[in-house]
């Protein structure tokens, strides 16, 4: 069975907020015109697939096949997907385009794009640069600092939000995200938290500087920024 891992994410909010053996990357039918890949990611979006190309005509149809990252030459892939919109671009020759994944286990994925635009040209098999991390993702949509604005006159601040872990098989449905570490950067120092079972996590701390930008991070660490900001 594939291990399960979690990724540590924040999203803002109101108050501020991989080379796959026999496969090349993108090239179009004829090496100066057609369909290029630039990328295909996740972009810390629970269930979903962003593809990013262009080509000199209007793409029309988008497939990205998803295959584990320990799977030979040959193997089947493990899902795939070509429900996309475009996302971005102000038309279809060049943009970035998002689709729903749906796949049964958590886990980095490395990710294979066709592509096809309105002359006919196509590119099969276009081997993104990035992997997919289909892995349960833990945010901070909340935090709350009281008072409202910290400085050096309030020599008591408390600093509280909660965390949400959200599946990527069911973006929908976050949950509570227990026994989470976080870590609460006040300025010139941090205190740390560990959410409760309701997901909720309470700190507080001494002012030393005449203003403060609160973020909070939930842990273990992560190679992605992953803040909160209030």
């Amino acid at each position: 069975m594939r291990r399960s891992t979690f990724l540590a994410a924040a999203t803002a909010t109101a108050l501020s907020a991989t080379l796959f053996t026999g496969l090349s990357p993108a090239q179009a039918d004829d090496a100066t015109t057609g369909p290029v890949l630039a990328d295909a990611d996740g972009w810390y979006q629970p269930g979903l697939i962003f593809v990013t190309a262009h080509s000199d005509s209007p793409l029309t149809h988008i497939t990205a096949h998803f295959y584990p990252l320990d799977a030979s030459a040959g193997e089947p892939e493990a899902g795939e997907t070509e429900d996309f919109t475009q996302y971005s671009g102000q038309d279809a020759t060049s943009g970035t385009w998002r689709a729903p994944v749906h796949l049964a286990d958590l886990g980095d994925y490395r990710v294979t794009v066709d592509l096809e635009d309105a002359s006919g040209a196509t590119v099969t098999g276009a081997l993104s640069p990035s992997n997919l991390r289909y892995q349960t993702l833990i945010t901070i949509p909340e935090l709350i600092a009281t008072p409202a604005v910290p400085d050096y006159l309030h020599q008591q601040v408390t600093v509280s939000g909660s965390a949400v872990a959200t599946d990527p098989r069911h973006p929908d449905t976050p949950t509570p995200a227990a026994g989470v570490p976080v870590d609460i950067e006040t300025g010139r120092g941090r205190v740390n938290a560990t959410t409760t079972a309701d997901g909720r996590f309470t700190a507080a701390f001494v002012p030393v500087q005449t203003s403060i930008d609160l973020t909070a991070a939930p842990g273990p660490p992560s190679t992605t920024p992953a803040r909160s900001t209030c």
